[in-house]
């Protein structure tokens, strides 16, 4: 019975380390869905009005395809990441967003709007991955 007191504490300790250490308590929840791209429309004015811009981006050792998005100040932006070999995730710390890391095969999709104009980098927060070039651009024009 006393080993049931030790190992309890020693298994919740290694799960709360693992959320922890994966990021997922700091996190902001996300939202599900599919990918694809939409542009902007022309409100018949001549001024542009934001529209949602659907991307899907596929991970893989060591990088991002595409490895750029670009989109326009106001924009929903919705991103759904997809991994095609080992875990991996995409962080934008410039608009604190960030997918679950995912496993081969498995998605996640991530929605904002890019209310700041400039160009901010997304990377793989898996140990090491950004570091072997796992990183991309996000530009956002406006």
């Amino acid at each position: 019975m006393k080993k049931i007191y030790i190992i309890v504490p020693i298994v919740l300790a290694a799960l709360l380390g693992t959320y922890y250490i994966l990021g997922f308590y700091n996190r902001p929840p996300q939202t599900q869905g599919n990918g694809s791209n939409n542009g902007q429309s022309n409100s018949g004015d001549g001024q542009v009005t934001s529209q949602t811009r659907e991307f899907t981006v596929n991970g893989h050792a060591y990088g991002f395809s595409p490895s750029t998005i670009e989109v326009n100040k106001g924009d929903n932006v919705k991103i759904t990441f997809i991994s095609d070999d080992i875990l991996h995730d995409l962080v934008i710390d410039g608009y604190n967003v960030g997918t679950d890391v995912v496993s081969s095969g498995d998605s996640y999709t991530i929605q904002f709007i890019a209310d700041r104009s400039g160009t901010f980098t997304f990377y793989c927060s898996v140990d090491g991955h950004s570091d072997a070039g796992m990183v991309g651009k996000l530009i956002v024009v406006g």
